[in-house]
């Protein structure tokens, strides 16, 4: 993914019009294993580095606030699941089998209604 946004970012620069001279993105593809393999060996020495490696720890020492952050969070759905009223609920329902059922209900009724076709002429 960083390879195809560097890729973006130069077609948009300057030099996207004499990249497209020399073969447009594709003339970059050659490229992209030695990016893939520094981008690695950057990553893993940034990532072990001391100070990112005491942040991490720091990270997991003040836990407390994390806990804290989480039961903040909790009591936030619970307020909020606790306005929801029964019509409420059922618009939520509703919504939801319009935007993601409604081509099962399609589907559904298409091959019922070849099976049942295919049946009647085997019984």
């Amino acid at each position: 993914q960083a390879f195809a946004s560097l890729v973006d970012i130069v077609i948009d620069s300057p030099f996207g019009s004499m990249l497209s001279m020399v073969g447009g993105p594709s003339a970059l593809q050659p490229l992209r294993e030695p990016f893939i393999l520094k981008m690695r060996e950057h990553a893993f020495q940034t990532l072990s580095s001391p100070l990112v490696l005491d942040a991490v720890q720091h990270g997991f020492d003040t836990s407390d606030r994390a806990d804290a952050i989480i039961e903040k969070i909790d009591q936030i759905v619970i307020k909020r699941l606790d306005e929801l009223t029964p019509d409420m609920v059922k618009q939520i329902i509703q919504d939801m089998i319009r935007a993601h059922l409604g081509w099962l209900v399609v589907w559904g009724g298409v091959f019922g209604g070849l099976i049942g076709f295919v049946t009647s002429f085997l019984i």
